[in-house]
């Protein structure tokens, strides 16, 4: 996770944070921090080894690289580490609660460790979810001889035999804010399909799309309908989130990302928090429109503007837009931007993008629907890096979802992409990983082209994992070639070939 090839973090001296903090609460905001274990602890593991199972792991996948990420339960010596870092936490914020986690925990190393195996046995357990509550009672009890409570993911109370003094926060789904809040555990609501801010807003937004694809109006639209009376009195409140890995990878230096995801996404999350939804969407809208956007503009915020209706017929484009923005549009091939006054005559739609503006804020791209129109010619994927049992090529071939290699890649592994018949096409995108984030991709690399199937010429350097080709005749296979040693992972994802037909 980061800034593709560049490194980037550091640290905050004692002094620095107790600053950030009194700043912080100066604006009524309290600053809790949160350290994920007992799983996504790949970091500290990498600097303290010994706080993993006793077992040998399995480096050939990643070419040397431990990729194990969970703290071992069973080992006496973590908790005295713990004891000091939460320790250090708890005299350093004034917060009630310390977040320790509790999410994503790959058991599978506790089934693979003969000392946490031989820990089960002692307690009488058979699931090692159970291991999970014994580490997080650790957790626990360590804050509490700090006077502080614990704060945690909705995966560590699944069982239900955490502590009640905890938080919750529910991510995972509406679901899960209901299970938790139906056991008794105080509940803050934040499932990522209505207030994750690093998911992309429509399908070809910059974003994440695991939890789901929303604009302000989903998120405006959430509502505590199948929360009974008893289960409200456990919701401390709504939360909406935004990763900072999905951040740095796009240019923190500025603003402009950061603001277009969260506003007016969190402009609607506030106004149902406060005081519910139920003077309805078209009346929020109108509110939004007439007071939050010129309040926006005013400070600076870059936020995003829904976007403009743009219609294509009779050898015309027509656009408008219900918000008061100007409408622009651009044509490939050129950088220059041309302001909508009257509709738009050509014959070839699929070069066109509209967009508005209002102020310091900007609308997505939208297009007639030639432009985005793909194709999905019959494909075989063969790469010399072995294929995911779980994740097999058919996934990308059958164009329906990702695929996975067996192995990470090391300087000239390669994936081929041979098509039954050879494709004539205007462009063609490769992507490994996902669009998001600098992981699972061949981090350095190229592409080849072959007009016959048999030999293949250099067709350009890959840009953060994938590049987009624009071949000039048919295309029977093309390869990436790998130029990196591995990529950090125990493999490499593979997403279905973008082939937009000739026009």
């Amino acid at each position: 996770y980061g800034k593709w090839s560049e490194k980037y973090g550091g640290y905050f001296k004692q002094s620095e944070m107790r600053e950030l903090i009194r700043y912080a609460a100066l604006r009524n905001i309290e600053i809790i921090p949160e350290i994920d274990l007992p799983g996504h602890s790949r970091n500290i593991a990498s600097v303290h080894p010994e706080i993993r199972c006793n077992y040998p792991p399995d480096t050939v996948s990643t070419n040397g690289y431990d990729y194990r990420s969970a703290w071992c339960v069973a080992r006496e010596e973590n908790y005295a580490l713990l004891g000091d870092i939460l320790g250090e936490l708890c005299e350093l914020f004034p917060s009630e609660y310390i977040h320790v986690g509790g999410d994503e925990v790959d058991m599978s190393q506790w089934e693979r460790c003969p000392d946490c195996r031989a820990l089960m046995k002692r307690e009488g357990m058979t699931d090692p979810h159970r291991l999970e509550d014994l580490f997080m009672e650790r957790m626990a009890a360590i804050l509490r001889s700090h006077g502080k409570r614990p704060a945690v993911w909705n995966e560590a109370v699944r069982t239900g035999a955490f502590a009640r003094e905890c938080r919750v926060h529910g991510w995972e789904s509406v679901k899960a804010c209901l299970d938790a809040t139906a056991k008794g555990y105080r509940t803050v609501v934040m499932p990522g399909q209505y207030f994750y801010f690093d998911m992309r807003q429509s399908p070809r937004e910059d974003g994440h799309d695991w939890a789901a694809i929303f604009d302000a109006k989903k998120v405006y639209g959430f509502g505590f309908t199948e929360f009974s009376p008893e289960q409200m009195r456990n919701v401390e409140g709504l939360q909406g989130a935004f990763f900072s890995e999905a951040y740095v990878s796009h240019e923190p230096e500025k603003p402009d990302y950061l603001d277009y995801m969260l506003f007016p996404r969190v402009c609607a999350l506030a106004r149902i928090a406060w005081s519910g939804n139920a003077e309805g969407w078209d009346a929020y809208y109108e509110e939004l429109k007439g007071k939050h956007y010129d309040r926006m503009a005013a400070m600076g915020i870059r936020f995003r503007l829904f976007p403009p209706k743009v219609g294509y017929g009779d050898g015309a484009f027509t656009a408008s837009a219900d918000d008061g923005s100007a409408i622009y549009y651009l044509m490939d091939g050129s950088p220059e931007e041309h302001p909508y006054t009257a509709p738009v005559r050509t014959g070839k739609p699929h070069l066109y993008r509209f967009y508005s503006r209002y102020g310091t804020a900007r609308s997505p791209y939208v297009a007639d629907k030639s432009r985005w129109r793909t194709i999905t010619p019959a494909v075989a994927i063969t790469t010399s890096m072995g294929e995911s049992a779980k994740f097999p090529y058919a996934n990308a071939e059958s164009y329906k979802g990702l695929s996975r290699t067996r192995r990470a890649c090391r300087q000239q592994d390669w994936i081929r992409y041979t098509f039954g018949e050879p494709v004539r096409c205007r462009e063609m995108y490769l992507q490994t990983g996902n669009r998001q984030l600098p992981k699972t991709i061949v981090t350095t690399g190229y592409a080849e082209v072959s007009y016959d199937g048999a030999t293949f010429e250099r067709a350009g350097e890959l840009e953060m994992g994938s590049i987009t080709l624009r071949p000039g005749r048919p295309v029977k296979a093309v390869r990436i070639v790998s130029t990196c040693d591995d990529n950090g992972t125990p493999y490499v994802t593979i997403q279905p070939p973008q082939v937009k037909p000739a026009l």
